[in-house]
């Protein structure tokens, strides 16, 4: 083996003061729009997410303060009787006006703008936080426009002590009536 070097290895990095530097520059350069980049699209796509969390809520919103409407107009929840009685069981003029089509599409396709799942039902429990469903309190509809990656489920407790609840994937809202307020409950 000769003792002399190869020119090629002579050439892998900058032999000059100036040229190590701008390596230098260029690598800190490099590394810090890597970091940015990341911590970017992070927070953008945690901007997003949160965005599609409060459309959502806000459409289970809509769709439990509009079941409350239709069930409190109801003229024997007027006249004093339950929207969900002790038993468990929905006010049939209740269930009958939730079940018609122009309320279901509506529900579905305006206000939720996706596949709805109404279930009525009693909050139980010294905290109400426990969930009984009706026996006849379930209203389901497919929206018909609706992106299909969406779904908005609203569970809506209508019971003589004034308690409901409203979700949508995972969020729970506190709705206001004329009767009384629909708080939170699990």
């Amino acid at each position: 083996m000769s003792g002399t070097r190869s020119p090629s290895a002579d050439r892998i990095g900058p032999r000059t003061f100036q040229g190590r530097l701008t390596l230098a520059f260029v690598a800190v350069v490099a590394v810090t729009l890597g970091l940015v980049g990341l911590l970017v699209v992070n927070r953008l796509g945690a901007y997003f997410d949160q965005q599609q969390a409060d459309d959502l809520q806000s459409r289970a919103h809509s769709v439990a303060q509009y079941v409350i409407l239709v069930a409190e107009s109801a003229s024997t929840v007027r006249a004093g009787r339950p929207v969900v009685s002790a038993d468990g069981v929905v006010d049939e003029l209740v269930a009958f006006e939730l079940s018609k089509e122009i309320h279901k599409r509506l529900i579905a396709d305006t206000l939720a703008q996706a596949d709805v799942r109404i279930r009525l039902g009693l909050a139980l429990g010294p905290d109400l936080s426990r969930f009984e469903p009706a026996t006849n309190g379930d209203v389901e509809r497919n929206a018909r426009n609706a992106p299909a990656s969406l779904a908005a489920i609203a569970f809506v407790t209508l019971p003589a002590i004034d308690v409901s609840r409203a979700r949508s994937s995972g969020s729970v809202n506190t709705v206001s009536s004329a009767n009384g307020v629909y708080g939170p409950c699990r």
